[in-house]
């Protein structure tokens, strides 16, 4: 994208919120500072301390991602979680 994008003056913050299982992600600029997109014709400013969002993450438990699978005609077919059961993937079947 023939960016210039001054890493060095931003901060990765994040924050978890654990009666949501919400997860939020950000980029703090801790100095003012200019970001060009060359490509998309784009400059932008940014003040101390202005954020970029830059992802939600949302954390489900097995009973409430097989309501979900449910209600969207879905079922588990196999969960594969890391040895230490803190992440996992579901594949899902269509309901027959």
């Amino acid at each position: 994208m023939d960016g210039d994008f001054p890493v060095n003056n931003f901060e990765h913050w994040e924050s978890y919120d654990p009666e949501t299982g919400t997860a939020k992600s950000y980029l703090i600029a801790t100095e003012p500072c200019v970001v060009e997109i060359k490509k998309l014709q784009l400059k932008t400013t940014f003040k101390k301390w202005e954020t970029i969002h830059c992802e939600i993450s949302q954390k489900y438990d097995d009973d409430t991602v097989e309501w979900l699978a449910n209600k969207s005609g879905l079922e588990i077919e196999k969960i594969y979680e890391d040895h230490q059961k803190l992440f996992k993937d579901y594949l899902f079947k269509i309901k027959k």
